[in-house]
């Protein structure tokens, strides 16, 4: 039983159209899977994006709210400081601003005249400096009373300063300018937010860089104070721009999709944040997805491939006779048919035309099952007695016909001596039915059509049943 099944097997796969279906099934299936895994993976990298993009979002409110607080503070001071000079100017010289900018921590005060240039300041060698600041024009040609600039990064010190302008109604102005420690905010604000964010498992770490490239907060503080010298941090933290990239970490074993976002405040770059995601949950659903359309189109491969099987049955069956298994009269039809190139390979191919003698006998004394059984049986003999590439085809009733292909008429008559000795012997239900038969033999000629091969063996069949009345 097992044997026979994969004899099935084989011939199955042996077939070419099932050959073709499965190689078929493969190439899109592959397609499927190739085509899933990318919208997939560019799917969940782009939901990935937008939620670390209002992760970055929500880091930079709080830390601009908690930069606003500072600010407030920082143009208060400068208010405050800019005013107490102003009252007391005529009191003013380069040692009482230098005491007073040390004991209130600012970077600078200065006093400048109507056209722009200092005239004492806390640094000794600022005096006689000439300023271009639009700030001052601006105040000059205005009815405020005060200017606070944006903050700046300084050049040279690396410092970023806040510089606030107030008017002295009687000619000139009043320059306060006070450092903002960023670095400081930092290590107090993003470490504490770059740590929560890990502790929550939103990324499986963050790092803040500033625009020197150096990481001044870390979720991993032994990492703090290192050159994080990349393109994604070049990009983010130098030139402004959002950047998202993937690479393999070997020491962690897993993919990483890292992003890359810049930061400003007071519409000043002051660095970049970069969050790591894990790929794991992505790979785990292409995963999923590519395991499912691998079922999905094993299963439709298998509907194929029964489907053929059952075309392939329901051909078998037109092709062959359901009681006795030989060719059918369609399918010797259908051979006849073939091209003039196929029939040149088959020279000295006879026709064989064979009836059952007294049939209707067989049928009346031993019943319509014995009958059918003598077809079967006699069916067998025929198969049995013919040479490799012959066939036989039940023409109707209790007709056949012999194909011998490449054969000649004495052989033919020996094929059917041999027959008829057999057929003598056949036993049905333990009676001896006496079963003989009657054939002609015609040579194919293939100018004529199948009509005419038919009446010509058709004529020499009851020749032969004539003689033996």
């Amino acid at each position: 039983m097992l044997k026979s099944k994969f004899r099935k097997l084989r011939i199955l796969i042996k077939n070419k159209t099932i050959q073709v279906s499965i190689l078929l099934s493969v190439i899109i299936i592959g397609l499927l899977v190739g085509i899933a895994s990318h919208r997939i993976k560019e799917s969940l990298t782009s939901q990935m994006l937008k939620e670390n993009y209002k992760i970055v979002k929500q880091v930079n409110n709080g830390i601009h709210l908690f930069y606003s607080f500072d600010k407030e503070k920082t143009i208060k001071n400068i208010k405050s400081i800019g005013q107490w000079v102003l009252y007391n100017i005529d009191e003013m010289d380069n040692e009482k601003l230098y005491l007073l900018a040390d004991t209130f921590n600012v970077a600078e005060i200065n006093i400048i005249d109507e056209s722009g240039v200092i005239t004492s300041s806390s640094d000794f060698t600022k005096v006689g400096e000439a300023l271009s600041h639009n700030s001052i024009h601006k105040l000059a040609n205005s009815l405020d009373s005060l200017i606070i600039e944006n903050t700046e990064k300084e050049e040279g010190t690396g410092r970023y300063i806040k510089r606030g302008y107030i008017k002295n109604f009687t000619g000139g102005y009043i320059q306060v300018s006070v450092e903002r420690n960023f670095s400081e905010l930092h290590l107090y604000s993003y470490q504490m937010i770059l740590d929560e964010l890990v502790k929550d498992g939103k990324v499986i770490y963050g790092l803040f860089v500033n625009t020197d490239l150096v990481a001044t907060a870390h979720s991993n503080i032994d990492h703090i104070g290192e050159e994080i010298d990349n393109k994604g941090s070049r990009l983010a933290a130098i030139d402004g721009m959002t950047y998202a990239t993937e690479y393999y970490n070997e020491d962690k074993d897993y993919f990483t999709y890292e992003i890359f976002f810049p930061v400003r405040i007071d519409e000043e770059l002051i660095g970049a944040i970069i969050l790591g995601a894990s790929m794991k949950r992505v790979y785990n659903l292409i995963f999923g997805h590519i395991l499912t359309i691998i079922i999905v189109g094993v299963i439709i491969l298998a509907l194929i491939i029964i489907l053929i099987v059952k075309l392939s049955n329901y051909k078998e069956y037109a092709i062959k006779d359901t009681l006795t298994g030989a060719y059918s009269r369609l399918f010797l039809e259908k051979w006849l048919s073939t091209s003039e190139k196929e029939n040149r390979k088959e020279e000295n191919t006879l026709v064989v035309m064979i009836d059952i003698d007294n049939f209707k006998v067989i049928n009346d004394t031993y019943g319509h099952s014995a009958g059918d059984l003598a077809l079967i049986e006699l069916t067998n003999l025929l198969k049995a007695s013919l040479r490799k590439g012959d066939f036989v085809v039940r023409y109707g009733g209790d007709e056949f016909i012999l194909i011998l292909k490449n054969c000649k008429k004495d052989v033919a008559e020996k094929i059917m001596e041999r027959i008829e000795e057999r057929v003598a012997l056949i036993n049905i239900k333990g009676q001896d039915m006496e079963i003989g038969l009657s054939y002609g033999i015609e040579e194919l000629k293939r100018k004529k059509d199948f009509v005419e091969y038919f009446n010509a063996v058709d004529e020499r069949m009851y020749y032969s049943k004539n003689d033996k009345k």
